[in-house]
């Protein structure tokens, strides 16, 4: 029986074929399987051979490409894709469609041919203690550094062309009805509070000051990259759910850069460990270096109420992303305290003040909420 990758329909019987195909067609790379796969692709890794003049289909240029195999329904949007690259130069990968690979009739995957980041990513290399050390501690600072000179790319885009002026992608052309939709069902009564207060501040206008700049809309580790022996930052790569927000609308990427998901054992007799979201206890110095730098690389946020705004900003982005279920690209259902508590947990913990208000914070230096032990991080 073959096993499908989780959400993807990609069984083991794909990957060999996409394995075989890729050998065929790009003779003069050695391909190998990433370790790293997301929820809707499969990735090969293509390491140029020594010998560059092999006949085939894809010359070898001598520079190492990740090839990617995706689901017809999942097809990657190369308008996005380079504008990412336009915008974040060396921080986004050159990514060009290439060719079609029919499985069956009814089974067509799309391939990519993606520039591979030489880094690796973050989520194979993040801290997961709660004291960094003064040398992680550095690392650390140089990677939210990084992050910073990422984002204000975004921001120097709009200052030297005409900016769009609406948001008109999937997510951007609902933003109000999105949040008055979690302000009605997100799943308890403090959440639903805060989305509502965030709801009504965008109502009024406050995002209307910031630039709509291009938004990674998956900024979590996995996507990250990095030097793994300096944590000199590298890049992002996988810009399929990204578009056109208001500045700072992927900030909930830095909360990810200044804690980390573990689990600690239960106080009910019913589970024997909870997720927590647990903040470095350097994370206020880490928040401040990376605030710092952004200032610095983006001037135009020392204007009156853009700081503001922008942080109101990552407030929606944290709604958008860990508020409604992910439901195999859907994304149309508000999260719940039990299939969904990991998300859920996010909510409270990125939310330090509600964090504080619900939970309080805990000895070891993480947030926690009522719901399922048994939810997994994906």
């Amino acid at each position: 029986m073959d096993s499908s990758s989780s959400n993807s329909g990609i069984s083991d019987k794909d990957r060999i074929i996409c394995d075989d195909t890729a050998r065929r067609l790009y003779p003069s790379y050695t391909v190998t399987r990433s370790p790293f796969q997301g929820a809707c692709s499969y990735t090969l890794s293509l390491s140029p051979k020594d010998d560059y003049h092999h006949p085939g289909k894809h010359q070898s240029t001598g520079i190492p490409l990740i090839l990617q195999f995706r689901p017809s329904c999942y097809p990657l949007d190369m308008t996005i894709a380079a504008l990412a690259k336009a915008t974040y130069g060396s921080f986004a990968p050159r990514t060009d469609a290439v060719d079609t690979l029919a499985i069956s009739k009814e089974k067509v995957f799309l391939m990519y041919e993606i520039e591979r980041l030489n880094g690796v990513p973050y989520s194979s290399c993040q801290p997961q203690v709660y004291h960094l050390d003064e040398h992680t501690f550095k690392k650390q600072e140089r990677l939210v550094s990084g992050f910073a000179d990422f984002l204000s790319r975004g921001w120097v885009s709009t200052a030297t062309s005409r900016g769009q002026t609406t948001c008109t992608g999937k997510v951007g052309s609902q933003l109000t009805a999105r949040l008055h939709q979690l302000a009605q069902e997100l799943p308890s009564h403090e959440l639903r509070a805060y989305a509502q207060r965030i709801f009504q501040e965008v109502l009024s206008g406050k995002l209307d000051i910031l630039p709509l700049v291009l938004n990674h809309g998956d900024a979590i580790p996995s996507n990250l990259m990095l030097d793994p022996d300096t944590f000199r930052f590298v890049g992002m790569v996988d810009w399929a759910e990204s578009e056109m927000l208001p500045f700072g609308t992927c900030l909930y990427g830095l909360e990810l850069l200044l804690g980390y998901m573990t689990t600690v054992p239960s106080n009910s007799s019913v589970s024997c460990s909870v997720h927590v979201f647990r903040y470095y206890e350097q994370a206020d110095s880490l928040r401040s270096v990376f605030w710092e730098r952004l200032g610095c690389r983006t001037p135009g946020l020392a204007a009156s109420g853009i700081r503001a705004a922008v942080e109101l900003a990552r407030d929606v982005g944290v709604l958008l992303w860990y508020g409604f279920a992910w439901d195999g690209g859907k994304i149309d259902r508000v999260v719940d305290g039990v299939s969904d508590a990991v998300e859920v947990r996010y909510l409270e913990a990125f939310f330090w003040d509600l964090g504080e208000e619900r939970a309080g914070r805990s000895s070891s230096g993480g947030y926690t909420v009522t719901g399922s032990a048994d939810a997994k991080l994906d």
